[in-house]
């Protein structure tokens, strides 16, 4: 990569973790069930002011080739309003063989092609997300290694092609394995993409880590709160994570607003190496779907229900505590 590129990279990633903001996910696509796709999509790039709260966009790969009511291909229309455009690049999860119960990232298939498309028709960050069981015996070191190396192949791939990789290390809601558990689990799967990052030669000051949270499963007996989630996640990530990745944007699967919010505030900790921000979908999402449904004449209403989810999540965010310069 060339240095001229390199910092191009580097000050995008950077903007896409500037406090006071985070990142929307529009790719889980819970809005479909509302009415629409496209109106959906283009309601939620229009809402007034949002590039207050919001760094970045992430879209479904199919609506790069959507245009605006006015005529503007979307990606136009997100660099108009001066928000950062993102797509979903793997194609969801697969079997694994050989472990029954556990996922593997699916859609490698041309994707050094598929990258330069991307970058070509304005994209400035793609999310890759792995999905790590969590159990008894889970997760197995074969699925651990199988979804490290390809989300470094994701990621090394995207910033060959000048854009910025957002990776998704989630863990799943479903399931009765205790938090202390989901941490361990968390922490074999950091553990292991940091290594093969280092050995895909991706360059970790433009990348970005949006990891899930230490939290108990649906069925789980325990009861934790948001601080204990956050205490959980947030020890995971000073233990293993390098300090030069640009940010660390937590993502949680809930649609629960409310929930999402009270972990991201929890985890905020001044004297983080990295920016503490959020890339929430469904959390953000749902409400203002359920608030539009579908009709032109409610988009007011469902723009306003968005603008107070994004604001309520960035008013939780606090700058990083400087660091102590020391004269000699």
């Amino acid at each position: 990569m060339q240095p001229s590129a390199q910092d191009s990279l580097r000050s995008m990633a950077s903007a896409l973790v500037e406090h006071p903001r985070g990142i929307v996910a529009l790719d889980a696509r819970p809005y479909e069930a509302a009415g629409g796709g496209s109106e959906f999509e283009h309601l939620v790039a229009t809402t007034p002011d949002l590039d207050e709260y919001v760094n970045g966009l992430v879209l479904p790969a199919a609506s790069l080739h959507r245009r605006a009511e006015d005529g503007r291909p979307f990606p136009r229309l997100f660099e108009d309003v001066g928000i950062l455009l993102g797509v979903r690049a793997d194609t969801g999860s697969a079997a694994l063989p050989g472990s029954p119960g556990e996922v593997v990232m699916a859609g490698t298939d041309g994707l050094v092609e598929r990258m330069a498309g991307y970058a070509s028709a304005g994209v400035r960050f793609v999310t890759c997300r792995s999905l790590t069981a969590v159990g008894d015996r889970t997760p197995s070191v074969w699925a651990v290694r199988s979804n490290a190396h390809l989300l470094a192949r994701y990621a090394r791939a995207a910033q060959d092609a000048g854009i910025v990789p957002v990776l998704h290390c989630g863990l799943p809601r479903d399931g009765d394995h205790s938090a202390e558990r989901g941490a361990a689990a968390l922490a074999t799967t950091l553990t292991r993409l940091m290594g093969e990052l280092n050995d895909a030669g991706v360059d970790l000051p433009a990348m970005v880590l949006s990891p899930g949270v230490a939290e108990p499963g649906r069925r789980s007996a325990q009861r934790i709160g948001p601080g204990g989630v956050a205490q959980l996640t947030l020890g995971v990530l000073q233990l293993v994570v390098p300090t030069a990745v640009a940010g660390v944007a937590l993502h949680t699967g809930t649609r629960d607003r409310d929930g999402a919010v009270a972990v991201l505030a929890a985890v905020q900790e001044p004297a983080a190496p990295w920016p503490l921000t959020f890339c929430f979908g469904r959390s953000l999402i749902s409400p203002a779907a359920q608030a539009w449904r579908g009709r032109t004449w409610l988009t007011y209403r469902a723009q306003a229900e968005l603008s107070c989810g994004v604001e309520r999540a960035c008013a939780v965010l606090r700058p990083r505590r400087p660091q102590l310069r020391i004269a000699f």
